[in-house]
């Protein structure tokens, strides 16, 4: 109610930096609502850089019925971004590069499928529980909404795949591989393995 967000959504946080994607992300949602004939789910953009969100879309031009299917929220805190992934359909975080990629796992905890790009670190975080595409290509992207949209099977097993891979990356077992790594170097060095 806050964000008068739609029932059904497709969700993408985006920004004014290069590698986070947005044109490419835009025109890649631009090309699945064209295709085909089955309904469409609406794209919601969150950003804290909306007007320039708003330019990006302005360029592309869009017909009147994509664009009112598209919505803009502006900045969502941290706090909250727990419950718009929770209600989202899908989550597209299609960056050109990152050098980790926290939200893919934030969003595979929530539940919610995930299309992420096959470039950096992304395919490494997603393991095998996303749908990965190329970022420059707007037209996988596309590809990849409709294919999780209209397969029910690939989207209930990248659901499940994504919480066994969010449970990964826990600050637990993150924790316990610090640990082990510490008293690994410490053994080393007191049986004069490393100097």
């Amino acid at each position: 109610e806050k964000y008068k967000l739609p029932e059904q959504f497709i969700l993408f946080f985006g920004n004014s930096a290069q590698k986070k994607n947005s044109l490419e992300t835009l025109k890649g949602y631009i090309q699945y609502f064209q295709s085909g004939n089955e309904p469409k789910l609406p794209l919601v953009v969150a950003g804290a850089f909306e007007a320039y969100l708003q330019d990006l879309l302005n360029s592309l031009n869009p017909s009147p019925k994509i664009r009112s299917n598209i919505f803009m929220t502006g900045y969502i805190p941290f706090s909250e971004q727990p419950a718009i992934y929770n209600l989202a359909d899908l989550f597209l975080y299609t960056s050109k590069r990152e050098s980790f990629g926290l939200p893919i796992i934030e969003s595979m905890a929530c539940g919610t499928p995930v299309i992420t790009s096959l470039t950096s670190s992304m395919p490494e975080v997603a393991g095998e529980a996303a749908y990965l595409i190329d970022p420059i290509d707007s037209s996988s992207i596309a590809h990849g909404i409709s294919k999780i949209l209209s397969d029910a099977n690939c989207k209930n097993a990248l659901i499940e795949a994504g919480y066994v891979q969010a449970k990964k990356f826990s600050w637990e077992n993150t924790a316990q591989k610090l640990l082990s790594i510490y008293r690994e170097t410490f053994i080393s060095e007191k049986i004069g393995l490393k100097k």
